[in-house]
C-alpha cells in the first residue's frame, strides 16, 4: 500500500508539473519546481521520514534544518490518529487535534501537505517526526531576517517571501518570486471557522500560510504567511481554530 501511495503522489506531482510547463513555456523550475536550487543561501539536508512513512525532502538555511515541503501527517509520532477532517466539520469548537485536506480533497494533500488547527500543533504527543519540532517564532525571525536583515522578524515589509516561492503553482502576478532560498514554498491556502458558513477554505494558488509553534493566548497563536501578491513574509496572530500549513525544523 505504501509503494502504491508512493507511486500515486509521483504520478501526480509529473502530471501538475508538466501542465504547468506547458502553460509556461519557459519557466525557470529546478527539481522542486521553480527557483534557483545552486543558492548560496541553503544546502540539502540529510531528509527526514514521518510515522506513515512519507518522505520530506529538507534543506539547511542560516544553521537550521528545515522540510523543503510541507508536512501531511494524520498520525501523531506515537501512533495515535488525529481527528478526521469530517470529525472536525461537525466538532469545530471541540479542541480536538485535527487535521483535513483542502477541500476535503486528499490530492491537495498530495501537492500541499495537510491544513492543521493549532490543537494539533501544541499536542503533546507530537505532530512532526520524533527529533523534530513545528517551528516557532524564533525559527521564523531566524529565516526571515536572515532573507532580509531588515525585516525584523517579519514585522515590518521585507522581501523575504519572494525568496521563500517558486515560480510554478503560484497565480499571477506572483510578485519576487524565485526560490532561491530553496524553502520551495507552495499556494497551500488556508481554512478558517465562521460560526455562519462553517468552514471556509480559502487561498489556494495565491497564499501560503503556516502556524509557529508559539501561542499568543488561548484563542489565538502566531503564524506566517506570503501572498502571490507580494514579496512579504509577514508574522500575525490567527484563530486558533483555524486551518494551515506545518513546516517542521530539525530539533
Amino acid at each position: 500500500m505504501k509503494k502504491l501511495n508512493f507511486i500515486f503522489r509521483t504520478c501526480i506531482v509529473f502530471v501538475l508539473i508538466a501542465c504547468q510547463q506547458e502553460e509556461q513555456p519557459e519557466p525557470t523550475t529546478n527539481n522542486n519546481g521553480g527557483g534557483n536550487n545552486n543558492s548560496e543561501l541553503f544546502t540539502q539536508g540529510q531528509g527526514v521520514t514521518d510515522i506513515q512513512g512519507r518522505n520530506y525532502t529538507t534543506i539547511v538555511i542560516n544553521g537550521k534544518e528545515w522540510m523543503q515541503e510541507n508536512l501531511g501527517v494524520k498520525r501523531f509520532r506515537n501512533g495515535d490518529w488525529m481527528t478526521s477532517a469530517l470529525q472536525w466539520q461537525l466538532n469545530a469548537i471541540i479542541d480536538s487535534s485535527s487535521y483535513f485536506d483542502y477541500q476535503w480533497n486528499q490530492v491537495n494533500n498530495t501537492i500541499y501537505g495537510s491544513l492543521y488547527n493549532w490543537h494539533a500543533v501544541n499536542d503533546s504527543r507530537g505532530i512532526c517526526p520524533t527529533g523534530w519540532h513545528v517551528a516557532t517564532n524564533e525559527d521564523w525571525a531566524s529565516l526571515i531576517n536572515f532573507l532580509d536583515p531588515n525585516a525584523q522578524g517579519g514585522e515590518v515589509n521585507n522581501i523575504a517571501g519572494g525568496k521563500m516561492k517558486i515560480s510554478d503553482f503560484w497565480l499571477e502576478p506572483n510578485i519576487g518570486a524565485t526560490n532561491e532560498s530553496g524553502f520551495t514554498a507552495l499556494p497551500g491556502g488556508s481554512v478558517f471557522y465562521s460560526s455562519v458558513d462553517g468552514f471556509v477554505f480559502g487561498g489556494l494558488g495565491s497564499q501560503s500560510s503556516w502556524w509557529s509553534g508559539t501561542s499568543q493566548d488561548s484563542a489565538y497563536a502566531y503564524a506566517v504567511s506570503i501572498q502571490s501578491s507580494g514579496e512579504n513574509a509577514e508574522l500575525s496572530t490567527e484563530n486558533i481554530v483555524g486551518g494551515k500549513s506545518v513546516r517542521c525544523v530539525k530539533d
